[in-house]
């Protein structure tokens, strides 16, 4: 970076180039924007590998319900509150000082105490006895999760730059369609040979020697602005950053539509599993290859092209940043009901494989859509905000929504219950497309408030 990209623009043409238009808007922007270095690619990487972790232990309770649900003695109500009411209340009591900490602390070292913790808390998880004890389990895990992505996001965008930026985001969230892919196999088997508590111990151990390697070969970032200039702005307390978040329209829409969306992502998370344990009867193993294979090849091609994808389209219209996600919201409710009705399972596996394409585009285009309208050091805060919300909806209303409804239209319908309970889920991505639609009115104006403040 040259001495006069540090010192900012001193001539109005300078001013022009660092405006939103040239280094955020695709079809004005400069042919000399740095490439990213291989530091930045490494800690790219690692931070794409815990995410990938952190999805596949929040997620593993979904896989073992069947044999946890035998062993324990447990309605699948409790088993849908266990899975995610007491993590998110964790999740959202932990979020916020997390993230007030990543704007203001070290990163890497958040991001490696946190990832110790929750790896620890899935070793211990295999010892659980009762249903109580598995759900402070999760109280636990929501605990040490939280730290992750806002840390984890902030510290992307302070080493990628705009175009580099979308597709960096796109690597994190393929990642956890990376955890489903390689982890939920493994999982599955070591379940169906040793038993669901052993399994929890294979999904949380590797976790500990990762985070210390995280830890020693990794340096906390300088923070920078969206324009790629050092920040050197004072760190802003929590309610002057999410006082100037919430005055967004922009942010509000996107973090109402994140945690619409989040009650279908969610379901599907947690009964997915279930759903072709009890349809196509399918062991524990064979659920584990089928879910992690079908939405782990899908959902990673998804993610990874989701940026490339979004940055040829707002090459044309920088409105489609918003308009892509929102089409990929849109088409979850028919896809998901071809997998939930489909006549037979060629139809069924490829509406799954789709799902997870769709849902892992949409999530990574979320991710430069509320990072962008943030401030430098109020990333953090976006982040954990979005998060909070998405968590406490997806991982609270999804999970007991399908399983209360599978306990009352059982009654009548027997296993196809699930069926109908996991299709209303899915009518809630519909209406996070729409929201979508409507924040497409107010994000370039909102991006600009955050690079002019």
């Amino acid at each position: 970076m040259t001495s006069q990209e540090l010192a900012g623009p001193t001539s109005d043409a300078d001013r022009k180039s660092a405006s939103p238009a040239a280094h955020d808007v695709p079809e004005k922007k400069v042919a000399t924007e740095e490439r990213p270095s291989a530091t930045a690619i490494y800690v790219l990487l690692l931070l794409a590998l815990i995410n990938a972790f952190s999805n596949v232990d929040r997620s593993a309770l979904a896989l073992l319900l069947p044999q946890i649900k035998g062993e324990l003695q447990l309605s699948d109500t409790a088993l849908g509150l266990i899975s995610g009411l007491p993590f998110a209340i964790c999740f959202a009591l932990c979020a916020i000082p997390a993230a007030w900490i990543a704007d203001n602390w070290s990163r890497r070292n958040l991001i490696t105490i946190g990832f110790a913790f929750w790896s620890s808390v899935m070793v211990v998880s295999g010892a659980v006895t009762t249903g109580l004890q598995l759900a402070a389990a999760r109280f636990l895990l929501g605990a040490g999760e939280s730290t992750g992505l806002p840390a984890s996001t902030s510290m992307i965008a302070d080493l990628f730059r705009t175009r580099a930026r979308a597709i960096a985001f796109s690597v994190l969230a393929a990642s956890p369609f990376i955890g489903l892919l390689l982890g939920f196999p493994l999982i599955g088997w070591v379940a169906e040979q040793h038993g669901w508590r052993i399994a929890f111990v294979t999904a949380g151990a590797p976790g500990l020697l990762i985070g210390l390697l995280f830890f020693l070969t990794v340096k906390e970032p300088i923070r920078r602005t969206l324009a790629g200039t050092v920040n050197v702005d004072r760190p802003a307390n929590f309610v002057d950053s999410a006082l100037f978040l919430l005055r967004s329209p922009a942010y509000v829409l996107i973090l109402v539509a994140g945690s619409l969306g989040a009650v279908n992502f969610g379901s599907m998370l947690a009964w997915g599993p279930t759903f072709l344990a009890r349809i196509d009867d399918l062991s524990p193993q064979a659920a584990g290859q089928v879910f992690g294979g079908a939405r782990g090849v899908a959902g990673l091609v998804g993610a990874i092209s989701a940026g490339a994808i979004v940055n040829l389209l707002a090459g044309r219209n920088e409105n489609w940043r918003v308009w892509a996600p929102a089409i990929a919201a849109s088409l979850l409710l028919p896809v998901d009901a071809v997998f939930l009705f489909a006549p037979n399972e060629v139809f069924a596996r490829g509406a799954l494989a789709l799902d997870a394409f769709l849902s892992a585009a949409l999530v990574a285009a979320n991710y430069t859509l509320y990072i962008s309208v943030a401030k430098a050091r109020m990333r953090g805060v976006a982040s954990a905000l979005y998060f909070l919300v998405a968590s406490i909806t997806g991982l609270t209303i999804g999970p007991f929504m399908v399983g209360y409804l599978n306990d009352q239209l059982g009654v009548q319908l027997g296993a196809d219950a699930i069926r109908y309970s996991m299709l209303l889920a899915a009518a809630f991505a519909a209406l996070q497309g729409v929201l979508l639609f409507v924040t497409s009115r107010y994000w370039l104006r909102d991006v600009t408030r955050a690079f002019d403040h």
